[in-house]
């Protein structure tokens, strides 16, 4: 017997001692693929098919999870693990619909850039859509390409539209002296999930960070400046991320703006809703006590 006749030998009774467990999941959809093999880390495929159905049927598509909320998602997958993957999902759904026309990447480069997706997650989801026939992989490409080509930035906010204007700047019934700065797009989703705001917001494309080499120049901050000069918006509510860029950013424009009589506010911080004080860290606990109200 040759060596390699002898080593086929010895794989073929480890696969009959050992065989390996077949994957479980049968998912068509890219989208309810990407959901499913997600939930299925450190969880079974059995126990991932039982609850993805109700999943499914409350968010049928990447648009309404990426609408979604963690306090939604989480009480129908818990039982596959904990909080962090209905976030991760969530979060992956919004990077797909911002940055790739609502559609599901298929190659493992653009899957591991998603939110809880790793290269094992990644490497199963590529390998179901390379597995796909001829004619739906078409499909798939053509909608990726023809998203990306129309979708463009909004020339008065600078979030993404397929039309002339954004649906946010387009609708008259919006607050036109109010608006609301953001860092990119999917901030805009996160604040229009809150259905508490009516105003009109500008998408300042990043935030000045110097180690980087992002200066003031590079962000949308020229372009918000010529919106504040035509005279309509009398307050402008800065909602970069508390950290040191975004901070860097507000305290910038907001000494450009105060110059201009416009009023600038800024989003407030503070300790989260269902938090605990023993578990939050000194800075946020100051920025709570200092932004305290009266009740």
């Amino acid at each position: 017997m040759t060596p390699e006749e002898n080593k086929q030998l010895i794989l073929a009774e480890l696969d009959r001692l050992y065989p390996q467990p077949k994957p479980e999941l049968h998912f068509t959809n890219p989208y309810e693929t990407l959901v499913a093999v997600m939930l299925s880390a450190q969880c079974t495929d059995k126990q991932v098919n039982k609850v993805t159905p109700a999943v499914f049927a409350r968010f049928p598509d990447v648009k309404s999870m990426a609408e979604a909320d963690v306090a939604e998602l989480y009480p129908l997958v818990k039982s596959c693990g904990f909080k962090s993957k209905a976030s991760n999902i969530i979060a992956a759904c919004r990077m797909i619909l911002a940055e790739d026309g609502g559609e599901v990447p298929h190659t493992m480069e653009a899957l591991t850039r998603l939110p809880g997706v790793g290269r094992k997650t990644a490497q199963r989801l590529a390998y179901h859509i390379v597995g796909m026939d001829e004619e739906r992989v078409r499909e798939l490409a053509v909608a990726i390409f023809e998203g990306k080509k129309k979708v463009h930035l909004c020339p008065v906010c600078g979030n993404y539209t397929d039309g002339e204007k954004c649906p946010i700047c387009a609708d008259a019934s919006r607050r036109r002296d109010i608006v609301c700065v953001v860092r990119d797009p999917r901030d805009v989703n996160a604040f229009e999930r809150m259905r508490d705001y009516n105003g009109l917001y500008h998408v300042l494309h990043g935030v000045i960070s110097p180690m980087d080499g992002v200066g003031p120049d590079d962000i949308r901050i020229r372009e918000l400046l010529s919106r504040l000069a035509e005279g309509e918006i009398q307050e402008v509510v800065l909602a970069t991320n508390p950290d040191v860029e975004g901070e860097a950013t507000a305290a910038y424009i907001s000494r450009l703006i105060k110059p201009m009589g416009i009023r600038v506010t800024r989003i407030a911080h503070g300790v989260p809703v269902g938090g605990e004080l023993e578990y939050t860290d000194e800075i946020t606990l100051m920025r709570a006590f200092q932004g305290r109200r009266e009740v």
